[in-house]
């Protein structure tokens, strides 16, 4: 009660359309409540007034809260029974909210959303195609179902004694299909919200009412003309308001307040609306740490970056940054992906690159080694060897290696065409009776592909020999991308890495799993990614510059780690 029925119409509107329930809790207080339902097509089962108890490991595929500014306790509530998407919503704490999706434009929130888009505002499909005569006839007030604060009833007094053919919506005396019915009068005057967007996007001179301090604010973001408390506080003042705006609109060709024909019109192709955008998130999925395997209800684990397809959260346990929501499907990590894939971001395939990779490869073997000088002959498991660069280098190195992948194409050449050892699984769910025990086990951007990182380790440790070295490489977060791009670095992330690493949660969940001597080298320079130096030339003095400043500052956007078994 008091925030209008906007919110709770397009509840209505999406549990019709998505065949979903919808929560109204017995204590909401709006009276326009019953009617509205009254006058849905929601079948009685959809509706639900209290919250439900589902039964163990099972949870909703998607929670949607549609309320002015949420109630934090609430959230808390819902979100133990699924993710939680919250529209439009006004809270600055949104901890317990997966996805924040903003269609009105809101007020310079400190939150940010993870998508701002008022192409999901449902427009109306009648629209002005004459262009405005300067001369105002008709004016319709829609002050919303609710009109706590009596606007409707003073905009009517405050218009009684003009020329206007006025029509004032109540709940008692509506339009049905409004929407649609909006181009039919020259100046609509409501208050901040669905309404206002629609008529200014059916060509209608718009006019608003300060309902509160913050649509106040919210209308003036807008470009909306506002009215604010003080001259809507008499029908005098107000009166005197509305003839001064009236009159500008008559005296000028300029479109007064907020015009949407060309910022709201969808691009040609695009179709997608609100409902089919709830159901491809509700397709998406919740994950908990990798580390300590913990939901953000059980743990807290604050939100780190929001992006239009992801959300990442940092577990106050590991410091892991990990993807607490995602809606991307993952690739193929089949033969395309090494071929196909591959050379359409690097310009070459996986086996084209075999020899620039498995020169990177020689290099880390050489630092593995340092850490093995004792061992004559060190026996060598990659993990994720895809088609055996590493392996190859390894061999070149001294060491005896054995690899494994899951892409039975990439062992089948490892094994047949180089001529190593190798087995097709799926680690960490690997039988290790029939694998001898290794003097190091390396992971070379294979690391973040697992979802349940303390057991990959676990499986690591039972691997190795006493002293034996864990090798591994990863992306970095605090390289320059991720410093100063942070939302195009974790948005780019791809869908199939579960958690971005930094030296220092690096650090703190190897020494959890029994791991020591822990030596970082920050790799992946890239002078070009540093702020405007996009256009920087390459092996100039600044290049070389910024170059020697990123690797002296540890600004890589991936690093290596080497660690011995305690």
């Amino acid at each position: 009660a008091g925030s209008g029925t906007g919110h709770l119409r397009r509840c209505i509107s999406l549990a019709e359309k998505l065949n979903a329930e919808i929560y109204i809790p017995e204590n909401a207080g709006l009276k326009e409540t019953s009617q509205l339902l009254k006058n849905s097509a929601l079948k009685d089962w959809q509706v639900i007034s209290e919250l439900p108890l589902l039964p163990e490991n099972e949870k909703y595929s998607l929670i949607v809260c549609d309320s002015f500014i949420s109630d934090s306790l609430l959230l808390s509530e819902l979100a133990k029974l699924g993710p939680v998407c919250s529209l439009d919503d006004g809270i600055e704490d949104a901890y317990f909210i997966e996805y924040l999706l903003d269609i009105i434009p809101s007020a310079q929130l400190k939150r940010k959303p993870n998508l701002k888009n008022p192409l999901f505002i449902d427009l109306p499909e009648n629209r002005k195609t004459e262009k405005f005569s300067g001369e105002v006839k008709k004016i319709l007030v829609s002050v919303g179902g609710e009109d706590p604060a009596g606007y409707s009833k003073l905009i009517k007094s405050a218009l009684e004694d003009s020329s206007y053919d006025v029509t004032v919506i109540t709940p008692e005396n509506g339009i049905k299909n409004l929407k649609e019915r909006l181009y039919e009068y020259d100046v609509v005057i409501t208050h901040y919200g669905f309404t206002a967007f629609e008529a200014s996007a059916a060509g209608c001179r718009t006019v608003l009412l300060a309902t509160t301090p913050l649509h106040k604010k919210l209308s003036d973001d807008a470009g909306f003309i506002c009215l604010s408390k003080k001259q809507l506080s008499s029908v005098k003042s107000a009166s005197k308001a509305l003839k001064k705006i009236l009159s500008d609109f008559e005296n000028s060709e300029k479109c007064a307040g907020f015009n949407l024909h060309s910022e709201l019109h969808k691009p040609d192709g695009e179709s997608e609306s609100l409902p089919s955008f709830i159901e491809n998130l509700s397709c998406g999925k919740e994950s908990a740490c990798p580390v300590c395997g913990k939901r953000m209800t059980a743990v807290r684990a604050d939100v780190f970056s929001r992006c239009a397809h992801k959300t990442y959260r940092k577990c106050s346990c590991s410091e892991l940054v990990y993807l607490s929501w995602n809606g991307i499907k993952k690739s193929a990590y089949d033969k395309s992906y090494f071929f196909e894939d591959y050379k359409k971001q690097y310009g070459k395939t996986y086996l084209e690159d075999f020899e620039n990779i498995k020169e990177q490869g020689m290099r880390r073997a050489e630092n593995i080694k340092k850490m093995l000088k004792n061992v004559s002959e060190p026996d060598l498991l990659d993990i994720g060897c895809a088609y055996g660069p590493f392996l190859k280098a390894a061999e070149e190195s001294g060491m005896k290696p054995f690899g494994t992948d899951i892409s039975e194409s990439a062992v089948s050449y490892v094994s047949e065409t180089l001529g190593f050892p190798a087995v097709v699984s799926d680690f960490p769910n690997i039988d290790c009776s029939a694998f001898r025990k290794f003097n190091c086990v390396s992971m070379w951007y294979v690391i973040e592909h697992f979802e349940n990182l303390s057991a990959v380790l676990a499986k690591v440790s039972e691997l190795l020999t006493k002293d034996g070295v864990f090798a591994f490489s990863t992306p970095y977060g605090k390289g320059v991308s991720g410093l100063f791009f942070k939302y195009s670095f974790y948005e780019q992330s791809p869908a199939d890495h579960y958690f971005v690493m930094d030296k220092r949660s690096a650090e703190k969940i190897l020494k959890q799993h029994g791991f020591d001597s822990i030596k970082f080298k920050s790799t992946g320079h890239h002078p070009e990614r540093f702020p405007l130096c996009r256009n920087i030339k390459k092996n100039g003095i600044l290049y070389k510059i910024l170059l020697f400043f990123s690797r002296v500052f540890f600004l890589g956007d991936t690093f290596e780690v080497y660690c011995r078994k305690r």
